[in-house]
């Protein structure tokens, strides 16, 4: 079984350390998490967590996939998004965990097809999930 794991947006590391001290809390707070107020407000964090697919293009295409998702419904918050093989052969499981509710979904797929099904399924439970 094969694991990997991304957290969007990366915080990008500082160009120079400065004593928080000298700093507004505006700027505290972004040299803390590394985010200025445009990416912490557009971009949502999305973890996505990709297991049981050993082709590492495959992983790549259903992490920006998933990502892209969140991007375009607008969605806040930090989620996570688990895809990993089901138990029962041939089919995968979606585990969608936002700040309040946890959804399951599973579907039917070879493993190069994961990016496409999987965003088209997450895209339509996070609309529900958001919606209300």
């Amino acid at each position: 079984m094969q694991l990997c794991r991304r957290a969007v947006p990366a915080k990008p590391m500082p160009d120079k350390l400065v004593p928080t001290s000298t700093l507004s809390s505006k700027d505290q707070a972004q040299a803390v998490t590394g985010l200025t107020d445009s990416s912490s407000s557009s971009a949502p964090r999305v973890n996505v967590i990709v297991s049981d697919i050993t082709d590492a293009s495959v992983v790549a295409q259903t992490e920006e996939a998933v990502q892209r998702v969140f991007t375009e419904a607008s969605a806040i918050h930090e989620w996570t998004v688990a895809i990993s093989a089901s138990a029962t052969r041939g089919r995968w499981d979606v585990t969608l965990t936002g700040p309040a509710e946890r959804h399951v979904l599973s579907f039917t797929a070879s493993a190069d097809r994961v990016p496409d099904l999987a965003a088209q399924y997450v895209r339509r439970a996070i609309t529900r999930l958001t919606v209300r």
